[in-house]
């Protein structure tokens, strides 16, 4: 199990290690990304170049960052940091348009939660979304879904 105060760095490691780039690049608005959210979810634009959805203003439980190369991380090499941190993996899915964690975390109370980690590839780009630390499991499984399902606006 990972703990959440040490989610960010494993964040940053998962994807160093998997040949994400550390740098991200704002999402421009022509753009034209659709990603439906949960019923009774909010989105906002961040400070660090990214989305944050959630419950309402200031209760965000999913971010989305638009990487700045378009490569798909490598699926063997993000099992092989799961692996090495001892991590538990509660859900994986794997396409070529889609890579997607749910795996244990272990909360400050020391009692068990979820989080997850996932890819999407939505045209020439690829997203990162990651669940935040005040994610309940539902709301990470409704995460985990609205990044399988983004995609481009085409109205």
């Amino acid at each position: 199990m990972i703990s959440k105060n040490r989610f960010g760095a494993y964040a940053f490691w998962v994807c160093a290690l998997s040949g994400c780039p550390e740098e991200l690049e704002k999402v421009p608005p022509a753009l034209g990304l659709k990603i439906s959210l949960p019923k009774g979810w909010v989105a906002q634009a961040a400070g660090d170049n990214s989305l944050q959805a959630g419950r309402a203003p200031g209760q965000w439980v999913l971010n989305f960052t638009r990487q700045t190369a378009g490569q798909m991380p490598d699926p063997e090499a993000l099992d092989g940091v799961f692996n090495a941190e001892g991590v538990r993996v509660i859900k994986k899915e794997s396409s070529t348009s889609f890579l997607g964690y749910q795996y244990s975390i272990k909360t400050k109370d020391g009692t068990e939660g979820i989080a997850m980690l996932g890819f999407r590839r939505v045209g020439a780009s690829v997203f990162r979304c990651a669940s935040m630390v005040n994610a309940t499991p539902a709301e990470v499984e409704q995460g985990f879904d609205t990044c399988r399902s983004m995609g481009l606006n085409e109205t």
